[in-house]
This record gives C-alpha cells, sequence and structure tokens, in this order.
C-alpha cells in the first residue's frame, strides 16, 4: 500500500504529538529461539522455554571437562586441557 507524502506527514505529527516513537517499548523487545520459537527477553544467553543457547554464536566449550571457553583461549581456565 502506498501513501502519498501529505498522508505520512500527518501520521507523523500524530505520533509526535501522541508522544510515541517508532521503536518498540523494551518490554516488548524479544529474541525468538531457533530451536523452539520460545520468545525470550533480550539478553538472555539461553532460551528460558528449553535453554538452547540465543544468538548467531555458539558457545564453544572444553573436551576435557565442557567449560565454556572463549575461541581465542588457548588453555581451559577451568582444567588447564589445551584446547
Amino acid at each position: 500500500m502506498q501513501l502519498s507524502d501529505k498522508v505520512w506527514r500527518i501520521i507523523d505529527r500524530t505520533v509526535a504529538t501522541a508522544g510515541a516513537s517508532h521503536q518498540l517499548s523494551e518490554r516488548l523487545r524479544r529474541v525468538v529461539c531457533d530451536f523452539c520459537q520460545t520468545a525470550n527477553p533480550v539478553g538472555e544467553g539461553a532460551c528460558i522455554a528449553c535453554g538452547a543457547p540465543l544468538g548467531s554464536e555458539q558457545p564453544v566449550t572444553c573436551p576435557n571437562c565442557g567449560f565454556a571457553v572463549s575461541q581465542v583461549e588457548k588453555i581451559c581456565p577451568n582444567c588447564n586441557h589445551r584446547l
């Protein structure tokens, strides 16, 4: 649907008068889990329903003890196993 510039100006003026903005309120912002489709609060590290990690980067774990490590670490800070 295409609206004329005049209609958009009226909409923008009405929104500004009401004190609204284009950004969703913090309460409504959510990250959806790729595995179970549950909405999670922004900033959560794992899904509140299934426990799967959220975000595009998946954690790396030590093959010896399972401790979560960063990709740049060469030695596990938990068990000193070489990664």
